[in-house]
């Protein structure tokens, strides 16, 4: 019981070695109560149990090997044992053993189906943490300050859950006060308190920057993001974690694109969807982000991306139509990804002009749009904007034959295509390929504009007026519920507002 008195504390000891080696062994949930009893705060009954059982249980006893950090109840909860182990260990004693164990917890995280389980082991370690700060002195934490520090740090910011970033935050904050020895802890813990961790994406994309100008957690942090965050199951999460990938190559350009942009080229052709989907994204924002600190620099490209590097970068679309990775389960994800990456790529002006690879480009853009009908209605508008950014973005690069002046071959090619899109019986592509002619830069549609926007003779035809004349034809059928209308009364309205968005993008297109 969690409210035994001290006398009852004999009799738990002489009890718990046996329970712990499998002898007289209770029930699971019985035995995850007793070891968990050891972490409840203020209860100098729990605490002297624990320290007790820990004192008089060996580690091969209570099935665990640290080298292997395997908890004794890992067999059938991993979860469940991973909790409960850091929990007694903490009144061990400080050792070099230990240390790892309770770092690996801290990032702990396991799959299961369409969520994960793990938060509660990483909240037990943060515990574990705030003790270690309240139960030694400093001269005895000093050897493990570093890692502890970075650890602390790392899931204080980047953590899923806020309940996690809060107790991190909280285990730093108790060690700042008490040890006294982690680096610029007052400045870390001024970004990092309770209430600047609670919005997830502030602290992947603010906080961050602010604690990765302290050198001392810089590289734990981009190491963290490429190791476990790029791959996670989440995909909120994966975005998150490439736009904070972008921020930090800020920091330390040098170590991005020596050693994170190799690694990340490498994990774009991994067989498993969620690393092969966030290492493209993360390609695509560090690439960004080193052109641009180049060009803010007044420094050439190549300071920062290779030979081999900038080639990588451009096979990736290739590769990833050969092994048909658009196609199928995670092709949406594919498309929206490459989508940015072609997007990001563009903006940074990749010396890919008259190269096969921007055609190659423009071809999946094309038919990004033509499947809209295929996609699925979550997806399907994060998926359009990625295409319409990305033609946007490569018109802009690559189909200018002088700053500010399209090349007159491509534009009539391109404008001519998707003004013929513009009569598909598919609604979602011709909302598609509407909103790119709205796209388009100024520049793009300069002599073209008539004939993009005038009205057609005869009412429907190509262009503005014909998708205008459309627009207002079946938008007043459609809501007014003319007979023989098939849909319903709601779903024509709902279509007749999506042609509507698609022609107020085209006509307001700068």
């Amino acid at each position: 019981s969690l409210s035994a008195p001290k006398a009852a504390v004999g009799s738990l000891i002489a009890w718990a070695p046996g329970a712990l080696s499998g002898q007289s062994l209770p029930t699971p949930r019985a035995r995850c109560a007793f070891l968990c009893s050891g972490s409840r705060r203020g209860s100098a009954v729990h605490v002297s149990l624990c320290r007790r059982t820990c004192a008089s249980v060996s580690w091969r006893r209570l099935g665990l090997d640290l080298k292997e950090t395997r908890p004794p109840s890992a067999a059938l909860w991993p979860e469940t044992g991973w909790r409960v182990s850091p929990s007694c260990l903490m009144r061990s004693g400080v050792s070099a053993d230990l240390v790892p164990v309770i770092l690996k917890a801290l990032t702990y995280e396991e799959k299961r189906g369409a969520c994960s389980v793990g938060a509660n082991v990483r909240d037990a370690a943060c515990y574990v943490c705030w003790a270690f700060a309240r139960a030694y002195e400093p001269q005895e934490l000093r050897p493990f300050v570093a890692a502890i520090s970075s650890a602390l740090v790392v899931t204080a910011v980047f953590d899923r859950d806020v309940n996690c970033r809060r107790a991190a935050s909280a285990a730093f904050q108790e060690n700042v006060g008490r040890q006294g020895a982690f680096p610029h802890g007052i400045d870390v813990l001024t970004a990092a308190d309770y209430f600047a961790v609670g919005n997830r994406a502030n602290c992947f994309l603010v906080v961050s920057m602010f604690i990765a100008g302290f050198p001392e957690y810089t590289q734990p942090m981009i190491e963290h993001l490429v190791a476990m965050k790029i791959n996670h199951w989440d995909g909120v999460i994966r975005e998150l974690s490439a736009k904070a990938l972008r921020n930090l190559a800020q920091r330390a350009p040098e170590h991005s694109a020596r050693d994170v942009l190799p690694r990340l080229l490498s994990l774009t052709q991994s067989p498993d969807l969620h690393t092969r989907h966030g290492a493209v994204l993360a390609c695509a924002e560090v690439a960004r982000s080193l052109c641009a600190l180049a060009e803010q620099q007044g420094r050439p490209t190549s300071d920062f991306l290779d030979e081999k590097v900038v080639q990588g970068l451009k096979q990736i679309h290739q590769q990833l139509y050969d092994r048909q990775l658009y196609r199928g389960l995670g092709g949406e994800l594919m498309r929206r990804a490459v989508c940015i990456l072609i997007e990001n790529l563009s903006l940074s002006k990749m010396p890919f002009r008259g190269d096969a690879v921007v055609g190659a480009w423009q071809q999946l853009v094309d038919d990004t749009l033509r499947s809209l009908p295929l996609v699925s209605s979550p997806s399907r508008q994060q998926i359009k904007d990625a295409a319409v950014s990305a033609l946007a973005a490569l018109c802009d690069a690559y189909y200018t034959r002088e700053p500010g002046e399209a090349d007159p071959a491509v534009q009539e090619e391109l404008i001519s295509r998707y003004l013929a899109q513009l009569q598909s019986p598919e609604e979602m592509t011709r909302c598609g390929f509407a909103l790119a002619l709205g796209a388009l830069p100024r520049f793009f549609l300069k002599g073209q504009l008539q004939r993009v926007g005038g009205p057609q003779p005869g009412g429907a035809g190509m262009g503005v007026g014909g998708l205008a004349w459309e627009t207002k034809h079946v938008t007043a059928s459609w809501v007014g519920g003319i007979p023989g209308n098939q849909h319903s009364v709601q779903e024509n309205r709902d279509r007749g507002v999506r042609s509507r968005r698609a022609l107020e993008s085209l006509v307001n297109a700068p």
